[in-house]
């Protein structure tokens, strides 16, 4: 949406609710999925989000706080609204593309999203000459979701998983 040079980086969150009481299938929980990020990442609401953020960084006030207060602010905001229910963050490093020479080195890349206390279970997914990866992290001994989640992908796609087998 947004071509850009800069080395720069931002990301945003998406938080989307599935209500588990309700007895919902996989496909459902994929179809709610998708209505939810196609409403709420859209160019004016990143556009939005950009701006907001900036605005702050710019702020001619903010550049003469002492950084070490910036950090605190910044921290305890994060700890007291951070949402604290979350089964797992994805994130989508997208697609990855290099110079044509330095192609025949690489096989595939992963994305790696550590796992915390409040999200002991992450998944990263990126692609690289169209091959994608999906990478779990986890704190947390149970595989229960992820099996699930490649039984379901090999049953409509061909794909290849491996594992360190951490607690299989």
């Amino acid at each position: 949406m947004f071509p850009s040079i800069s080395l720069k980086n931002f990301f945003g969150i998406v938080n989307i609710e599935i209500n588990t009481k309700n007895k919902l299938t996989f496909e459902d929980i994929i179809n709610i999925a998708n209505k939810e990020m196609k409403e709420k990442i859209n160019k004016d609401r990143l556009e939005n989000f950009i701006y907001n953020n900036t605005k702050l960084e710019n702020n001619v006030l903010a550049k003469f706080i002492p950084l070490f207060v910036k950090n605190f602010v910044v921290n305890l905001a994060f700890k007291l609204f951070e949402d604290k229910q979350k089964t797992m963050t994805i994130s989508n490093f997208g697609n990855i593309i290099l110079p044509d020479d330095m192609k025949d080195y690489i096989s595939h890349f992963e994305a790696v999203v550590y796992p915390t206390i409040n999200s002991p279970l992450n998944c990263g997914v990126c692609s690289f000459n169209d091959k994608l990866s999906i990478t779990f992290n986890r704190t947390v001994i149970e595989t229960d979701i992820i099996k699930y989640f490649f039984k379901f992908i090999s049953n409509i796609s061909d794909i290849e998983i491996y594992s360190n087998d951490f607690g299989v």
